[in-house]
């Protein structure tokens, strides 16, 4: 999205890091790795890296104050400043700074009201995250608005309708359609289906993100145990916390593989090895690995904790797309049995995400902010 904007006519984008996180190998406890993506996230943009004074071995939105934030602020006298999440003490800062500088601020995160009810139902910590959450809000212009569940969250927290713009979390479709258009994708699927072991004329349902226990990604095996299906495989991509476990449960009869960790530039081509996708976690504010299926044309099923779906979101149920009750491994089963039973509708879905994630792409969210900056 920041490239796209970098290379609009009659603006001048600058982009500010709080830590160089996977950049700077930095650790991330979820895929317990500190492995740098290895696709370009800077190239084609004016970006800096800001010292931070709390900076740690660890990936922590927590530990990022940077004072080069009030500076940037002095010497740029920003018209607009766009921010993720109000977490970071940094972003913080920038609240500060654009009620000082007169700057308009826009906001966007992965808010969505099924988390805002549950926290409500905790003790005294939610109860002041919430406090801390509404007070920063209110310093808000204009919320980029992710989904259905993401607006449902804003307005909860009172905010005004003509302060929201739907506006997607932004995912790099080029990748998926280099991918998907690669002329040797046949032969690099078959290479896949070699090393995974995975039959080709077998049917593959995949789970793609870290393997830790919010996610749940066990359901998709319990799942495809309930089904018994000779020729329907599991593939699991990314690793984590579970990974030893997951592959110590499996049984001899299993048709699960376990990828391990899989870098940005090799995630399209392991999804389109896939008929379908499943989201299983029981907390997962909007997975964009749900967008990047669908890039792929997969249709994909969620657990309606998994903050995507609705009339507004990648995940329209009953168009590209099922919901199930989270942990209902019943009905996962069912609807993944759904759609390996029907090959019309399982196409028709497919189609149908491709056509939606066009709404999702990184230049398409780069458009609406472009947009609403003219506004100003």
């Amino acid at each position: 999205m920041f490239w796209h904007l970098a290379h609009m006519k009659d603006l001048d984008v600058k982009i500010y890091y709080y830590d160089p996180g996977s950049l700077g190998r930095m650790f991330d406890p979820g895929y317990g790795n500190a492995v740098a993506w290895d696709v370009d996230l800077l190239g084609g943009t004016q970006s800096v890296i800001l010292p931070n004074l709390l900076r740690g071995g660890r990936v922590n939105q927590f530990r990022q104050l940077n004072p080069g934030v009030i500076g940037a602020f002095f010497r740029e006298r920003f018209d607009a400043v766009f921010v993720s999440g109000y977490i970071s003490p940094s972003n913080w800062l920038v609240l500060a700074c654009s009620r000082l500088f007169k700057s308009k601020l826009f906001y966007q995160s992965d808010t969505n009201i099924l988390d805002v009810r549950r926290k409500r139902s905790a003790l005294l910590k939610r109860a002041a995250r919430s406090l801390a959450l509404g007070l920063f809000l209110a310093g808000v212009d204009k919320f980029l608005v992710a989904g259905d569940k993401n607006r449902e969250s804003y307005i909860e927290f009172g905010v005004g309708v003509k302060r929201l713009a739907w506006c997607p979390l932004p995912v790099d479709m080029n990748r998926y359609e280099t991918a998907r258009n690669d002329p040797d994708l046949p032969s690099r699927l078959a290479e896949l289906r070699q090393k995974y072991q995975i039959p080709a004329e077998a049917r593959v349902v995949a789970f793609c993100g870290k393997l830790i226990g919010i996610k749940r990604p066990q359901d998709l095996i319990e799942a495809l145990r309930l089904l018994n299906r000779n020729n329907v495989y599991a593939l699991l991509i990314g690793s984590g916390e579970l990974e030893a476990a997951l592959r110590q449960s499996l049984r001899a009869q299993d048709r699960v593989r376990v990828t391990g960790f899989v870098n940005q530039s090799q995630i399209p081509c392991h999804m389109l090895l896939a008929d379908l996708a499943v989201m299983p976690s029981e907390w997962d504010p909007h997975p964009l690995v749900t967008t990047e299926f669908a890039m792929c044309g997969l249709p994909v099923v969620v657990s309606h904790f998994c903050g995507v779906w609705g009339a507004h979101d990648i995940l329209r149920p009953g168009e590209n797309g099922f919901v199930y009750p989270c942990g209902d491994i019943q009905e996962l089963a069912a609807r993944i049995a759904c759609l390996l039973d029907d090959d019309l509708l399982r196409q028709k879905f497919g189609a149908r995400s491709l056509e939606l994630s066009r709404e999702q792409s990184a230049e398409h969210a780069a458009k609406v902010v472009a947009a609403l900056l003219q506004q100003i």
